[in-house]
């Protein structure tokens, strides 16, 4: 409160206002509910509509929008969320910070998407995000959240097939990665459900055997070997 009698005071300020920003987003990590967080949020949104030009009280307001979207259970709801977010990216397009934020919340959407033709859009946008910033292994991370999402989703070998190599191709670039391993690995346990001959459940059991032997400490790829 009394960082927001100070905003108040010097509403003007853009130094201040983002100190009130920050104190905000510190805020809504800690609160409970979608309304409190929904509120918080919107605090931040009109802090942000004064001073448009700035980046770093957009990514506070991308950033209040990705807590909120960790408490919202309705696709609807998260969508909502996930396009105020690509409004700020798309203003900011260069900000790394912000286009994790996008990602993050991209991702929290997939996981209450059941449509595959919805996950596969919400894939290519991370995928955009993603060959922007080649370079990112958070992003990258996030890009292979959303495809196990989808692969899960898939229907046909052919499809997850698809989906296990684009995974592999980002697990390739990060080969140091234990979780990009590890997505790897579940992208082809996926795909390993839906094979029906035993040279291509053989072939993929390999490809599996491969990860676990470059990361034999990882308790979560010997559960999936196994």
């Amino acid at each position: 409160n009394s960082v927001k009698e100070i905003f108040e005071q010097f509403k003007y300020s853009e130094e201040i206002a983002l100190r009130y920003a920050m104190v905000l987003i510190n805020l809504s990590a800690g609160q409970e509910t979608v309304e409190e967080r929904l509120n918080t949020a919107n605090s931040i949104k009109e802090i942000f509509e004064q001073f448009k030009h700035s980046e770093e009280i957009a990514l506070q307001y991308a950033m209040a929008l990705y807590n909120l979207s960790i408490k919202q259970e309705s696709v609807e709801d998260l969508w909502n969320s996930t396009n105020s977010v690509k409004e700020i990216f798309e203003q900011f397009k260069h900000s790394e910070k912000i286009a994790l934020c996008y990602a993050r919340i991209l991702v929290n959407l997939s996981t209450e998407q059941i449509n595959v033709e919805d996950l596969w859009s919400t894939a290519n946008s991370v995928k955009e995000i993603f060959e922007q910033f080649k370079y990112s292994e958070e992003i990258a991370l996030r890009y292979a959240m959303v495809l196990i999402n989808l692969s899960a989703g898939q229907e046909t070998v052919e499809e997850r097939l698809n989906t296990a190599n684009s995974v592999k191709e980002i697990f390739e670039q990060f080969k140091h990665s234990e979780e990009l391993a590890l997505y790897y690995t579940m992208t082809l346990i996926n795909l390993s459900a839906g094979q029906e001959t035993v040279e291509q459940r053989l072939a993929t059991a390999n490809l599996v055997k491969e990860i676990f032997e470059q990361f034999k400490h990882s308790e979560e790829i010997a559960l999936r070997y196994a």
